[in-house]
């Protein structure tokens, strides 16, 4: 499973888990199912944060070169 597959499938399942949270009767699951979500979420991110440091290994992205401001008096 590919990083940015991988960070969608545990979105999926943050967003599932906060359905059954919804759902649930006792605060005791209900409170079992955000926890879950919750660590979802976080798996979600560090997967994220994997695939943007990849790509900067790699050198896959390009970032933009700041342009020089004009001067303010019309110079330049």
């Amino acid at each position: 499973m590919g990083v940015v597959t991988s960070a969608q499938h545990h979105w999926d399942r943050a967003a599932q888990f906060r359905r059954h949270a919804e759902h649930a009767r006792l605060p005791e699951t209900r409170e079992m199912y955000l926890r879950l979500a919750r660590t979802e979420d976080a798996m979600a991110e560090m997967a994220e944060r994997r695939h943007q440091s990849e790509v900067l290994a790699t050198g896959q992205l390009t970032l933009s070169v700041p342009q020089d401001p004009k001067k303010p008096n019309g110079e330049g």
